[in-house]
């Protein structure tokens, strides 16, 4: 559970800032640490002409997964981003409202 007050100006308020600052920095490089995963991934299994494969599952398997699972994440928070942005306003054909919503 967040707590509430992690950002007030409490004692020791700003190493939680910091902490969440760095967080939100390492957070940030996931991503690309994966892209680069998947092409050194891909460059051993072409060079040694078989699959790579972490605890008997194959390791672009795994990342494949985990990038769907993120842009599926992604969409979700547009989508509440929208809904949230527009909560009153409703279209007033059904099916344009199930294309926005």
């Amino acid at each position: 559970m967040w707590d509430q007050n992690r950002y007030s100006a409490s004692r020791g308020a700003h190493l939680n800032l910091k902490r969440a600052e760095k967080a939100r920095i390492l957070v940030s490089k996931i991503p690309a640490m994966v892209d680069t995963l998947v092409a050194k991934t891909r460059a051993w299994e072409e060079e040694h002409s078989m699959s790579f494969a972490y605890d008997g599952v194959p390791l672009l398997a795994m990342l494949d997964e985990y990038g769907m699972l993120r842009q599926e994440r992604e969409e979700e928070k547009r989508r509440l981003r929208v809904t949230s942005s527009f909560p009153l306003i409703k279209p007033k054909c059904h099916s344009l409202y199930k294309l926005i919503f």
